[in-house]
């Protein structure tokens, strides 16, 4: 969090690139844990070279201080990679890998305008950067990436994000089924460029293929299996799911606006 205000402070958060990932969930109000990575998705303004992102992400303020080691391009993407942190008066003990985090910038554009979210956390402690506003994904578009990466690799923390749209943002998700579905077969195609091989061994051609990730019992419990250990929630129990709770949302709301023809 102190890496996003100070990105804010230097007019690249806004200007050339968003919050995405579980961190904007985090910023709707979702109160699953992530704290090893940060998303951030470029605006059409948002090329940036290898030496300038080390530059941008480095903080030396008096209560932390953050270097990244690594910085290198990938597909469509610029990933830093460890980004270490440390603390003058640390909150809680923390360990040498508990003290890095990565940074992932994806290099496609936004199709939806950002929208401008409250800086907010559960933690019993201030952090001192409360208050401030961080431009973030566009929801719906946000929701697309979420069920399309949840799709073909089929990872917890993608559909527990989704159960979490499916109760907090029902409404919107709903009413905006028809532009959804046109954001998530467009990040499909984007996604089958970029990662061929992937889609090739699952035999997926569009994101109507991806169906059988959402509804076979198969692919379900294995997700179940990787639940137990890769989804943690902070706060009050009334904000965590479980999983039969993250299917029965899943089920009821995103799979009818996702595939409303199966």
């Amino acid at each position: 969090m102190a890496e996003l205000a100070h990105l804010l402070d230097e007019g690249f958060l806004g200007s050339r690139a968003v919050l995405a990932g579980g961190m904007a969930m985090r910023l709707r109000g979702s109160a699953r844990l992530t704290v090893l990575d940060t998303d951030l998705s470029a605006t059409s303004d948002g090329q940036v070279t290898l030496d300038e992102l080390l530059d941008l992400l480095e903080v030396q303020e008096e209560e932390i201080t953050i270097v990244p080691e690594r910085v290198e391009a990938k597909v469509e993407l610029v990933q830093a990679y460890p980004v270490r942190f440390s603390f003058r008066r640390p909150p809680a003990p923390l360990s040498r890998s508990q003290s890095k985090f990565k940074v992932d910038l994806a290099g496609r554009e936004l199709a939806l305008a950002p929208e401008m979210l409250l800086l907010r956390h559960d933690y019993p402690f201030a952090l001192g950067i409360e208050g401030i506003e961080i431009p973030t994904m566009h929801l719906i578009e946000h929701a697309a990436e979420k069920a399309v990466a949840y799709g073909i690799f089929r990872l917890a923390k993608h559909y527990a994000d989704l159960a979490f749209l499916a109760e907090r943002f029902r409404g919107q998700v709903e009413a905006d089924a028809e532009l959804l579905r046109e954001l998530a077969a467009a990040k499909f195609a984007a996604n089958k460029q970029r990662f061929p091989i992937v889609l090739a061994s699952q035999r997926v051609d569009d994101f109507g293929s991806l169906a059988p990730s959402f509804r076979t019992d198969l692919y379900l419990r294995s997700l179940e299996y990787k639940w137990r250990s890769e989804i943690a929630y902070l706060g009050a129990a009334d904000a965590q799911h479980s999983f039969e709770q993250a299917r029965a949302l899943v089920d009821e709301v995103i799979v009818p606006v996702l595939f409303p023809a199966g």
